[in-house]
């Protein structure tokens, strides 16, 4: 990439300038009288005094002398890396591969490709498929595989980006712990092992003209395609769109996204589709310290859905409105939010295999309907640290959580992994989070979150909230080192939360080990050090799990161990 610059003068004359000298003061009759000696402290005494301040303008004559004639040279930037890689390995048998390759500068387009490996193998004991005749040889095996690609391209009015990914991911079902007397004699069978292989695609289209000039904004199309090892299969395709009409100063936007989702399965004869069309109006208002968003959501959602056997058709048609503003208090230093807003959010099994790749196979989806009040402040505490506070209050509709039965241990049927439950009911949330930049080196965090959850059902009986704890919080803290050593480190406290219905503890079918409801509260730290040799060359450690705790996540998913992964990464 080259750089050039061209400047020129040529000589000015004479140029008769008047400037105005700076005042002079003249001080007159600074004198104190005092004729005959007396006992006062004439010290402190005022002195008055007399004053002038007169402007004076001087004329004088100044030859400015032409600037040299500018030079011509080519400067090269600096070099841009265009290929990374980095390599790691841990205990457990974890090892680690991260590969990119992007193109050289240029300003008419940019693209490149990205290769990921992560797995890991063993880690935690005493599982039923980890010992005995059904012992496989990596009862924990996770592996994590990536290879993606982008291209972008920079029109005069418009930015077009595409990105495509394949992935393969596999986990084996590991979380059943060996109890004697109860489960050690049963035959479990293979390690049973979960696969989801599929491929991610999205077209982008962004215009970069004035508001003024075009009405589109932004215009988006993704697809993925996923399916499992257990022939559960599913088409996703999201087709959002943005559109901008500034009328004097308020910018009127229209929002319309359609989503299209098609889900199959052999082992739990799922059949379904869904179509949702959101419409969102709204309109953006300025006027000095206020900002504004008001408009409404129209919601088309339309439902086909056969499951084991039963049929359930949804047609319906939501309006909702939406109003949101912000005032600010101080300019840059204090601000209030507040507002209501709706979000009608399709769920889909890539999104819940990434959050929780233990799932059964062919899982039930449900849209999520979300109604938010809300209320905050934000605000400067002092030079750096930033501190926001927010009250909510949400009516959750079908909300997504995992769930598992606490006769898992002793079901032979029930080893294919997590089920989700779809629950309504009412949250309650105080948030709390600051964030401290001391220097240019050292940031802090730190954020701390109640909810109280009421009235949550299942299928219309009441239930407790899955796996969602109350109390909840977190630090993290980055610091750089004279720009050689990068440390980071973050905590994270999940408090006590309920597994499933303390009732089923009366039930020695249902509940044959005897499980309690209740999970215990459980602290997490993650850590990592990079080491910075060079501008190409960087070595780094990472810890995981770093207090070794043993919690459970999902009854009888016991926490890997505390587990290390350490490399180096290049850049060329």
């Amino acid at each position: 990439m080259l750089g050039a610059s061209v400047f020129a003068q040529g000589n000015l004359g004479n140029i008769q300038l008047e400037v105005t000298r700076a005042f002079e003061g003249q001080v007159q009759q600074p004198r104190k009288i005092n004729d005959l000696p007396r006992i006062n402290d004439t010290i402190r005494s005022e002195v008055q005094l007399d004053y002038q301040i007169r402007p004076r303008s001087v004329f004088t004559n100044f030859s400015p002398e032409p600037l040299a004639p500018a030079r011509i040279r080519r400067v090269t930037a600096d070099k841009l890396p265009k290929l990374m890689v980095g390599i790691g390995a841990g205990n457990f048998f974890t090892s680690m591969a991260d590969i990119s390759f992007n193109s050289d500068r240029s300003r008419d387009q940019a693209w490149g490709m990205k290769f990921r490996h992560f797995s890991t193998h063993t880690g935690v004991p005493d599982l039923v498929f980890s010992e005995g005749d059904n012992a496989s040889q990596f009862p924990n095996f996770l592996s994590e595989n990536r290879l993606s690609g982008h291209y972008r391209r920079f029109l005069r009015n418009y930015t077009l980006t595409t990105r495509a990914e394949g992935f393969y991911d596999a986990v084996n079902y590991y979380g059943v712990p060996l109890i004697d007397g109860l489960n050690n004699e049963l035959i479990f069978g293979d390690v049973g092992r979960q696969q989801y292989l599929g491929t991610k695609a999205e077209i982008d289209f962004e215009s970069q003209r004035s508001k003024s000039d075009s009405w589109f904004d932004q215009g988006t199309v993704s697809y993925h395609y996923i399916q499992d090892a257990f022939g559960s299969r599913e088409n996703w395709l999201n087709v959002p769109t943005r559109w901008s009409f500034p009328v004097d100063d308020i910018l009127a936007n229209i929002d319309l996204r359609t989503t299209f989702l098609q889900a199959r399965s052999d082992t739990n004869a799922l059949d379904a589709q869904y179509l949702n069309v959101h419409l969102n109006p709204h309109v953006e208002y300025l006027r000095d310290n206020l900002a504004l968003n008001i408009g409404a959501h129209f919601i088309f959602n339309d439902n086909s859905v056969v499951y084991r056997g039963d049929e359930e058709k949804v047609n319906r048609f939501i309006p909702r409105p939406n109003v949101t503003g912000r005032l600010t208090v101080v300019p840059n230093v204090m601000e209030v939010f507040g507002g209501f807003d709706y979000d009608f959010r399709m769920n889909n099994t890539l999104d819940l295999t990434r959050e929780v790749p233990w799932l059964n196979p062919g899982v039930l989806i449900r849209p999520t309907r979300k109604s938010e009040g809300f209320f905050g402040t934000s605000f400067l505490f002092m030079s750096g640290l930033n501190v926001e506070l927010k009250a909510q209050y949400i009516f959750w509709g079908d909300r997504a959580l995992i769930y598992r039965d606490p006769s898992f241990a002793t079901d032979v049927n029930g080893l294919q992994g997590l089920q989700v439950r779809y629950l309504d009911g009412t949250e309650l949330g105080l948030n709390g989070r600051i964030r401290y930049q001391v220097n240019d080196d050292l940031r802090l965090g730190m954020n701390i979150a109640y909810s109280r959850y009421e009235n949550f059902t299942y299928r219309g009986e009441a239930t407790a909230p899955f796996h969602l704890a109350p109390w909840r919080g977190g630090f993290d803290a980055h610091y750089m080192f004279r720009k050689k050593i990068g440390l980071q480190a973050k905590l994270v406290y999940i408090g006590s939360r309920e597994a499933f219905d303390p009732r089923l503890l009366d039930n020695n079918a249902q509940n044959p080990l005897g499980v309690n409801p209740i999970l215990d509260a459980f602290w997490d730290m993650d850590m990592s050090i990079d080491f910075y040799f060079n501008d190409n060359l960087t070595a780094f450690l990472r810890v995981h799990n770093a207090f070794a705790s043993r919690y459970d996540l999902y009854l009888g998913y016991g926490a890997q161990r505390f587990l290390t992964l350490a490399g180096f990464s290049f850049r060329l």
